[in-house]
């Protein structure tokens, strides 16, 4: 069934590489030839990576979905469709393990998700490979860039890419992705089980200092559950996760240095995440 569809072609030029304008101009030049609107913005990843203390990759994801984002609130456009396939979805696991990432980021790349409250993202193609992709566009005489710094090992999903999932191909066979996926599937699973459990108005309770945790309220709940709320509601990354843990075994005054310069106390029935580091005497 066909659907009347209006279609814009949006573009984010990195800025990384001294051919990059090429790769727009080539997307320009297609979407003319099917008299497609088409938008291109570049941005600059080692600033936003230098300002934020942010990695490359994740400076680039966060630019470009902001560049995305805000080209279809501007064309009165409600979803963003990317090109992700399944073998992104498998690389970006491996990464998230190697991370002890969340349940959320162990399921892999979300199917769609808000990217504001107009706009929404969606990734038709995660159910199909990488190879699958690029024999339709062989079948069919299209022809596409190929970005040269995915070949680069200085990036971690291309490390992943040609190095891991090479080697784990060898060892465990060419099933290998689609267990991955399936594991992802799992995690997902477990996650809507579990953030049910959470109830974030009865365990955290907002001060003027900070955010009081009550560790009545959490005695009972699957560590799991309790990651969950530290990274859903406070932000907390892996490490700062641990040093929270660590502190309800703690004694009454103990303290521990958190990212951004929070600090986590031990008091009776609380552990108080302070929002600066200014500690208040004990």
């Amino acid at each position: 069934e066909e659907m009347a569809l209006e279609v814009h072609i949006a573009h984010v030029d990195h800025g990384l590489r001294e051919d990059s304008p090429a790769d727009a101009e080539a997307v320009q030049a297609e979407a003319a030839n099917r008299n497609i609107p088409f938008h291109v913005k570049r941005v600059n990843v080692r600033l936003q990576a230098e300002t934020t203390g942010s990695g490359i990759e994740a400076a680039a994801r966060s630019l470009r979905y902001g560049v995305l984002a805000s080209t279809a609130q501007a064309v009165g456009a409600t979803v963003v469709m990317t090109g992700h396939t399944a073998d992104d979805a498998v690389e970006t696991i491996l990464m998230n393990i190697a991370r002890a990432g969340s349940l959320r980021a162990l399921s892999g790349i979300p199917a769609e998700r808000r990217l504001s409250d107009s706009v929404r993202v969606v990734r038709p193609l995660l159910g199909t490979r990488r190879e699958e992709v690029m024999a339709y566009a062989r079948e069919r005489g299209l022809v596409w860039s190929e970005d040269r710094s995915n070949s680069e090992a200085v990036y971690l999903r291309n490390r992943i890419r040609h190095e891991l999932l090479p080697a784990l191909t060898s060892v465990f066979g060419p099933g290998i992705g689609r267990n991955i996926l399936r594991f992802g599937a799992t995690m997902k699973e477990l996650a809507e089980i579990v953030e049910p459990l959470i109830d974030a108005n009865k365990v955290l309770r907002h001060t003027a200092e900070g955010v009081q945790i009550s560790l009545t309220d959490v005695t009972d709940l699957p560590r799991v559950a309790i990651d969950t709320l530290l990274r859903r509601e406070l932000g907390l990354n892996t490490v700062d996760r641990d040093r929270v843990h660590e502190l309800t075994a703690a004694e009454v005054g103990s303290r521990s240095t958190l990212s951004g310069g929070r600090q986590a106390l031990r008091e009776r029935d609380l552990i108080v995440i302070l929002a600066t580091g200014e500690a208040p005497p004990l």
